[in-house]
């Protein structure tokens, strides 16, 4: 992990500083040796033991009987207890894979009813509400995405909490993507906001004779300080060739 550490210290020093031919070729070389490398995220990067298990957001289209759904979902938030697991029943009432509940916890974040299959006890899904004293996301509808995509609503507004926010938003919606990478993730306070600003990879891994396409993102997250309404911003570094298949 050292050594990844500081490779991606390295390129991400010659993205920001060099512009030459041969600065370019080490940059995408040393690219590519982590993208094909076991690395996922930086050091100090949030990210949870999940021992197995799968997340699972309850939203407005999981609680809503097949035949009433429609186009559009948000993840769903509360503070009480009993209103998550009500949530978490319906979700599961309105799936078609049944896995029985077998236990349940409660952070600052989210709570949580972890189900298990009858058939398969390796198969885990933990299904977690957001606590709304932590996070809003009723604005941001995953079908119809807009700039939005939250409001943070925690006690505590450092920018420690911001940053530990951003990546726990990262590592759920990441964690089991094997084409996905973050090679810098760094929180700053402005006057009036804080920005977190991520440099990520996307890999688009090629059918037979086509080559690996692997793309470099700019990814700022803004929190106003006033609304505490979370923005999202992206925009493409480079794109690179890949391996052959």
């Amino acid at each position: 992990m050292i050594r990844y550490y500081y490779l991606f210290s390295v390129f991400i020093f010659i993205i920001l500083g060099c512009s030459d031919k041969i600065a370019n070729v080490n940059e995408d070389e040393k690219i590519l040796e982590l993208v094909y490398s076991d690395y996922k995220y930086p050091q100090n990067f949030f990210i949870e033991n999940l021992n197995g298990a799968n997340i699972y957001y309850v939203n407005s289209l999981s609680i809503t009987p097949l035949g009433e759904r429609t186009s559009s979902s948000t993840e769903l938030s509360t503070n009480n207890r009993d209103t998550a697991y009500y949530w978490s029943e319906l979700t599961y009432l309105n799936s078609s894979y049944y896995r029985t509940f077998v236990d349940e916890r409660e952070t600052e974040r989210y709570f949580e009813f972890k189900r298990v299959s009858e058939q398969n006890p390796h198969d885990v899904v933990l299904f977690r509400v957001h606590k709304s004293d932590y996070l809003d996301r009723s604005m941001y509808d995953s079908f119809n995405q807009g700039k939005i995509i939250g409001k943070y609503n925690g006690k505590s507004f450092e920018v420690d909490d911001i940053k530990e926010l951003i990546e726990y938003l990262i590592f759920v919606k990441t964690y089991n993507d094997g084409s996905y990478k973050v090679l810098n993730s760094v929180c700053n306070e402005k006057d009036d906001k804080f920005v977190h600003t991520i440099t990520e990879i996307l890999i688009a891994y090629g059918d037979w004779g086509i080559r690996d396409e692997i793309k470099l993102y700019d990814t700022r997250y803004v929190v106003d300080k006033a609304s505490r309404r979370i923005s999202l911003e992206k925009k493409l570094i480079k794109t690179i060739s890949g391996r052959d298949n």
